[in-house]
């Protein structure tokens, strides 16, 4: 039986914008209205609130309500792994040379400890 990914894909799919990526990561920092996002990103407001709602849709961030939104459990979870996925995306020629397998797999320092190193 071929695995279903289409849940992934879709989770990818979904962070796969600048803006959005930029909406949870600042989320982190506590809940945020549309118009002061849209302000620090130099966008329309129409523009960052679709991609709040993609974001809501998909139970990244969720609506307060008082107006502003906040990230949610999974948001969080998403978002602590962004650091990662971009070290790993800077630094693709490294690892294509290396070996992954000589790592210690229950390292107790972890991917944190990588996204510090500088290949």
């Amino acid at each position: 039986m071929v695995p279903d990914h289409e849940d992934t894909a879709n989770t990818f799919l979904e962070l796969a914008s600048e803006q959005r990526l930029a909406i949870l990561l600042k989320l982190q920092e506590g809940p945020v209205k549309v118009s002061t996002i849209a302000k620090e990103l130099g966008a329309t407001v129409p523009e960052v609130y679709r991609n709040f709602e993609r974001l809501v849709k998909s139970d990244f961030i969720e609506k307060n309500p008082d107006g502003s939104y906040g990230i949610t459990t999974t948001g969080k979870i998403l978002a602590s792994q962004v650091s990662l996925i971009g070290f790993l995306s800077a630094n693709k020629k490294y690892f294509k040379g290396h070996d992954m397998d000589t790592l210690p797999q229950n390292s107790s320092r972890g991917w944190a400890h990588w996204n510090s190193v500088k290949p």
